[in-house]
Order: structure tokens, then C-alpha cells, then sequence
């Protein structure tokens, strides 16, 4: 048996299905946005991971390597009220992303880095390191 656009119906309800089987699964709200979900991990805390963005790492035949980056939150509660302190984290972090990003300046330029990286261990580094990485 086949449907009016000539696809055979066994087909289509198999991808129905997968749609319901996708939508209902643990993580996905109403609209079908995915939410982080927390996990245990073997030492008793629940940690959810975040995708952050994308990295394009140029490989040595010269194709182009796309690797996702995630942001990781753990608690160290191990009870629910842990794993939901967890995933609030994690839903704060998506929801406010571009400005997290933006504060941790993923735009440096290499001089701004090292500039950033001088004042941060200023207490630390001896004047001479400091005046050849300013050189």
C-alpha cells in the first residue's frame, strides 16, 4: 500500500516513529529543544555537559576537522537535588551563552593574551620573563 505522494505507508510510519521516539526522549522540552540532562558519574556526582561552539583544527592532508566544544558543569551533591542544581547551572550557562563567550574573549589577539596572561601572574613572574615576553 502506498500514500498519495508514492511513498509506501510502512515507510512513513516508521519515520513517525523516530520523530515521537525523538521527541519524548529525556532532555527535549515541548518544542523540541534539547536540554542538558545530568548523569552520575561513578563517584557519586551528576555532570551535564553544554555544546559551547565549533572548531574548524586543519589536519595534515589539508581537510578541515569541525570539533564540537562542550562546557561542563558538575555538583558534588549526590542526591536529585544535586543532579537539578547541575542541570540549572547548565541551562543558565545555554541560555546566557553569547554573553559568557563574549566575557572570556575568545577574540584575543596574541599580544592581548600575553598582555592579559603578564598581568594575571604579574606576582609570580620574575621581571626578566616579563620583559622578554614584552620584547
Amino acid at each position: 500500500m502506498q500514500s498519495p505522494s508514492g511513498c509506501p505507508v510502512k515507510y512513513i510510519i516508521c519515520q513517525l516513529k523516530q520523530i515521537v521516539k525523538y521527541e519524548n526522549r529525556p532532555g527535549t522540552t515541548r518544542n523540541g529543544n534539547i536540554m542538558a540532562v545530568a548523569k552520575k558519574l561513578p563517584s557519586g556526582s551528576w555532570r551535564c555537559q553544554v555544546y559551547s561552539h565549533t572548531e574548524e583544527i586543519p589536519q595534515p592532508d589539508g581537510t578541515v576537522k569541525k570539533k564540537r566544544i562542550y562546557e561542563s558543569f558538575t555538583n558534588d551533591d549526590p542526591t536529585t537535588r544535586g543532579k537539578r542544581q547541575c542541570e540549572k547551572q547548565a541551562a543558565d550557562w545555554a541560555a546566557n551563552k553569547e554573553h559568557y563567550l563574549k566575557k572570556n574573549n575568545l577574540n584575543l589577539t596574541f599580544r592581548q593574551a600575553i598582555d592579559k596572561y603578564i598581568n594575571f601572574r604579574d606576582s609570580i613572574l620574575s621581571a626578566t620573563t616579563i620583559s622578554d615576553y614584552n620584547s
